[in-house]
């Protein structure tokens, strides 16, 4: 299972005279996807998508919202691929990004949130809506070839 745990650790970096002095430092670490959340990234490829798109469908299934980095190190995606992929779902409404406010702004790349605005379950509408879609085209295709004197 995805999960992301935040845990506070105390480094010493020093010691001056009798006093020890220490650093506390934030860790967060994210797991990144196992075989339950490969599974279903397969069941989405097996409908037509692209292996990124389904997963980063996958991540935000089971996550509000993410910055960039997070997507690519529990996808095990490179950046390229997860950029493409949330750019295709925010035109499709599933996503909105948002430029964060706060240190570093104005220096190189904005920091950039990704929240899902779609619940989870409107998601798996809008698939099953796009797959019934794709469906229709192709036995509109057949009829097609049916009527073909050959």
């Amino acid at each position: 299972m995805v999960e992301t745990k935040k845990t506070m650790k105390k480094k010493k970096i020093l010691k001056y005279d009798n006093y020890d002095i220490y650093v506390t430092m934030k860790i967060e670490t994210t797991q990144i996807f196992d075989k339950k959340e490969d599974t279903y990234v397969e069941y989405l490829m097996m409908l037509g998508y692209a292996p990124s798109v389904a997963k980063v469908i996958i991540y935000f299934l089971l996550h509000d919202e993410a910055m960039s980095k997070d997507i690519e190190y529990t996808t095990q995606l490179r950046q390229p691929q997860v950029s493409v992929a949330l750019n295709k779902l925010i035109k499709k409404g599933v996503l909105k990004q948002e430029a964060m406010k706060g240190k570093g702004q104005g220096k190189g790349h904005p920091y950039i949130q990704y929240t899902r605005i779609m619940s989870p379950e409107q998601i798996v509408d809008m698939l099953e809506s796009e797959v019934e879609e794709k469906i229709k085209k192709l036995r509109t295709t057949i009829e097609k070839i049916r009527k073909l004197h050959f």
